[in-house]
């Protein structure tokens, strides 16, 4: 993922290092650990769309535009090709939701943003980042608070929720479901095969969060191919026309296999049965999701990585995993975002992300089959709606789901009420 010299690599392990022993929920990214080694040492970050005629194409390539910015060791021209992505970078990701850029990390940038980068994010991203939100006076953070606090005393929840994550390597910041678990609402157990991600995994992890390294499937050998960009990493080997057709061939260029023993889902003891699962693993959502009926079979929301256009040969469709995920009751709520990209041509550079149209994959939402919410339990509903509320930012199901506890005696009007004044007022229609 980079190359630099002894003394950076130096630097950054330090710094990682200090990082940890300040604070074990400190999760710095490799991306803050490479600039304030480059800040430590003098070194200057430099725009590579501006020095590609330093690097050989078969070594590094700046498509994707996510590794525009890079930290250039003067000493070593072609040295440091990990990227520092700039506030103007994380900025238009946020605006089209590339790399699963959403209020998560928004709300990650406000926090270290100073008063003046504040106002001008605000005015950008107001819906996303609910402003004006609430009661008067009433900030998008107090408001998202005061709606965990109302839901929580008024659903009774016996027990945490229990989240299932499947492929949980860090590569994208924030997960959907964070509040939940910085708030001691919910328990997860994760599952990541890659041996550095697993490690980062559990550098950070708190006393709610248990991983495993076990690669998930259909309890047969696989074969694991590993490619440049650890993202790629899957069962399924590259489809080259694919990845020439995307202008991916440098992420998806492959660097070896390792033979990797699958467990199926049903067998593992350490699994609880979840309430929420969230899957994401390069083509194998719905074979793990096939071998893990029994488990899944009481699942009341699945996130789950969906493939519009193939990247690997022979990796199931949309369509297959929708039908697998049919046969255990759920069904397509919406989508949380969608990745897009454009057909590689020599005048790609020319346009922005946003003109970008070719889907490719994306997050989507299943929720159990809501026509017959009549048969659900009562805590059902009410996990459903927490997470409805705080991972999908659904409020139109969270409502569905309280008007249901209502009709039962488990929740007042004046409740509900109360809950719909906490939530984003340019969601509420004026009576």
């Amino acid at each position: 993922m980079a190359g630099v010299d002894a003394a950076l690599v130096r630097l950054r392990a330090d710094l990682r290092r200090r990082a940890r022993i300040l604070s074990g929920r400190l999760a710095l990214n490799d991306e803050a650990i490479l600039a304030g080694a480059v800040a430590a040492s003098e070194r200057s970050p430099r725009d590579l769309r501006q020095l590609t005629h330093l690097f050989d194409p078969a070594f590094f390539n700046t498509n994707p535009p996510h590794l525009f910015e890079a930290c250039l060791d003067p000493a070593m021209p072609a040295a440091a090709i990990h990227p520092v992505v700039t506030l103007e970078t994380v900025l238009a990701r946020l605006a089209s939701g590339e790399k699963t850029y959403s209020r998560h990390r928004l709300r990650r940038v406000l926090s270290e943003a100073n008063d003046e980068q504040k106002s001008s994010i605000l005015e950008r991203f107001e819906p996303m980042a609910t402003k004006g939100e609430g009661r008067p006076g009433m900030s998008a953070t107090d408001s998202e608070t005061a709606r965990f606090e109302l839901l929580s005393r008024a659903l009774r929840l016996q027990e945490p929720l229990q989240i299932v994550d499947v492929g949980a390597n860090p590569i994208e910041g924030e997960v959907s479901y964070q509040s939940l678990l910085d708030r001691g609402l919910a328990h997860v157990t994760g599952f990541e095969p890659q041996e550095d991600a697993f490690a980062a995994l559990n550098a950070r992890k708190s006393a709610k969060e248990s991983y495993y390294p076990d690669a998930l499937g259909d309890g047969t050998d696989k074969e694991l191919h590993l490619f440049r960009e650890s993202g790629f990493t899957s069962v399924y080997p590259a489809d080259p026309s694919s990845a020439a057709y995307l202008g991916f061939r440098g992420g998806m260029t492959e660097t070896g296999r390792v033979t990797i023993r699958t467990s199926r889902l049903d067998t593992l003891k350490q699994i609880p049965r979840p309430d929420m699962l969230k899957i994401d693993v390069q083509g194998s959502e719905a074979e793990i999701i096939a071998n893990g009926h029994e488990k899944l079979s009481s699942v009341l929301l699945v996130q789950t990585e969906v493939r519009f256009f193939p990247l690997y040969e022979g990796e199931p469709r949309f369509g297959d995993l929708e039908r697998e995920l049919h046969l255990l009751g759920l069904e397509l709520y919406g989508f949380d975002f969608i990745k897009r990209t454009g057909p590689q041509s020599r005048y790609k550079r020319r346009l922005t992300r946003r003109a970008f149209a070719q889907a490719v994959d994306g997050d989507a939402w299943f929720v159990r089959d809501l026509r017959r919410a009549a048969s659900f339990a009562d805590s059902d509903l009410a996990k459903l709606a927490l997470l409805a509320d705080s991972v999908m930012r659904a409020f139109d199901l969270a409502l569905f789901c309280l008007d249901h506890l209502e009709t039962r005696g488990r929740l007042t009007v004046d409740e509900i009420e109360d809950y719909i004044a906490l939530l984003p007022a340019n969601l509420r229609r004026r009576h």
